[in-house]
């Protein structure tokens, strides 16, 4: 049994059948890891929280002090369990240009993707500053750029906006960045989830243009190199990496397809990411050429979790 003051509060991990039983008074918020879904209820008493039959964050924030146990179900536990996934593009486009929210002059994309979170230097002349926007209307050559914006450096999973507002004003010409690694997606890995020889299993599928130029993406954890790609004239590749720790949660190895998918074309990369900790995994871009472009088309994010 574990105890909190007045003020203070807890993150729990909660697996598909665990449940945490509560007394005491507290707000208690509940985060479906699959859904997204985020609801707080005021707790006072004794209460029981779960299951929740798929991957939960409860945070107790404790009004008065309170007592809690994490009580894991002796039923059979998933192997696998879905940490995030998308499959909205965000796209490190080209250079181009930007007339009252208008971006147009793009290199060509593979498709006319509708909409899609697109990548925009200081240069740009938008509103909230260089960052991904919420872009509509995609064609192969530009869209119309929105005010959803975000900068990628916390917590982002693509999604798509219930209401986006259309940027009418300001823009210009801009030279795209190249030679840095831009966050494309950054999703939060809850510490202790993985255990101490989990495994962080990454499936990304990327598009990109034909040419000379790198166009470069990797995986990071907690700003460690995992696994990266880069690719000249294939349009269109997946990779998978495998993130396992060694017997303790501050120790990783880690191994992609191939070992042209990891930096300086080494197949086995080691970090000492301490995953008892809440980590952020990080999916990153990076251009050669401003005139290049690069698409994370979609990714899976899985952890095998273990004692």
């Amino acid at each position: 049994m574990a105890s909190l003051s007045t003020g203070s509060s807890a993150t729990l991990v909660l697996d598909y059948d665990d449940v945490v039983n509560f007394s005491g008074t507290a707000n208690v918020t509940v985060q479906n890891q699959t859904t997204g879904t985020v609801t707080t209820q005021y707790a006072s008493g004794a209460s029981a929280f779960g299951p929740f039959k798929a991957l939960t964050l409860i945070t107790i924030t404790a009004i008065s002090a309170c007592t809690y146990t994490q009580s894991i179900a002796l039923g059979v536990q998933p192997s696998t369990l879905l940490l995030s996934q998308s499959a909205i593009p965000v796209i490190l486009p080209s250079s181009g240009s930007i007339t009252n929210g208008v971006l147009s002059g793009l290199t060509s994309l593979p498709v006319a993707y509708g909409s899609a979170w697109m990548y925009f230097p200081a240069g740009a002349g938008l509103p909230s500053g260089a960052g991904l926007y919420f872009v509509t209307g995609v064609t192969t050559g530009g869209g119309n750029i929105t005010t959803s914006y975000q900068s990628a450096a916390s917590a982002f999973t693509p999604y798509i906006p219930a209401n986006p507002v259309l940027i009418t004003s300001g823009g210009s010409a801009y030279t795209q960045t190249t030679g840095s690694d831009i966050t494309l997606a950054n999703i939060t890995v809850p510490g202790g989830l993985m255990g101490a020889n989990g495994v962080l299993r990454n499936t990304v599928s990327i598009s990109n243009n034909n040419s000379a130029g790198s166009k470069a993406l990797a995986v990071k954890l907690a700003g460690s190199f995992e696994n990266s790609v880069s690719i000249t004239t294939t349009v269109a590749s997946q990779t998978q990496c495998n993130i396992r720790n060694r017997g303790v949660q501050n120790s990783q190895i880690s191994t992609s397809a191939a070992s042209s998918f990891a930096p300086s074309g080494a197949p086995t990369l080691f970090t000492a990411v301490n995953t008892a900790q809440d980590q952020p995994l990080t999916f990153t871009g990076q251009l050669a050429v401003a005139t290049d472009y690069i698409v994370l088309e979609g990714y899976s994010v899985e952890v095998l979790p273990s004692a």
